[in-house]
This record gives structure tokens, C-alpha cells and sequence, in this order.
């Protein structure tokens, strides 16, 4: 994990933005969620699926190749607003 995917991490954690993550891992589903905390062994997120919440998953940070955070025009993000978690 390069020190700038722990940046991203890091700043979508402290601005509650919606988050995609691709993971290194063969085979590894891609997460989308909010970021809850990040260390530099894990990172915890709030997963998303559906239009809704869906419990929490943690996963090791060294393991997170790509972070696309999405903009505040994104589905999910305006339901959420609308709707509440």
C-alpha cells in the first residue's frame, strides 16, 4: 500500500465521503462504503449495499490498492442524505 491510498483513506474518513476500494488480493470483492478508521495495519469501513448500510467490514490496509472516492452527486450519497442510514 502506497503512502498516498493511505491519504485517500484517511481524507475520506475525516470528510464522510462515499468510497470504493480495490482490493490486491486475488479473487477479493470490491468494497463500497464510508471509511471509519484508518491504521496502518486496518482500515474499518461503514459497507454500503443496496441503498442501505450493511454492517461493518474490516480489512487490512496494506491490502487497499485503490480509492475512488465518489462525489456528492453519486446516487447512493444523495439517497443517503435523503433517507438517513
Amino acid at each position: 500500500m502506497s503512502k498516498e491510498v493511505r491519504r485517500q483513506l484517511q481524507e475520506a474518513a475525516e470528510k464522510h465521503q462515499l468510497t470504493h476500494l480495490e482490493r490486491a488480493l486475488p479473487g477479493s470483492d470490491e468494497l463500497e462504503g464510508f471509511v471509519v478508521e484508518v491504521t496502518p495495519s486496518w482500515t474499518v469501513i461503514a459497507e454500503c449495499n443496496r441503498l442501505a448500510l450493511d454492517g461493518f467490514v474490516a480489512l487490512r490496509t496494506r491490502d487497499i490498492m485503490k480509492v475512488r472516492r465518489q462525489g456528492s452527486r453519486d446516487l447512493m450519497v444523495r439517497w443517503l442524505q435523503r433517507e438517513g442510514p
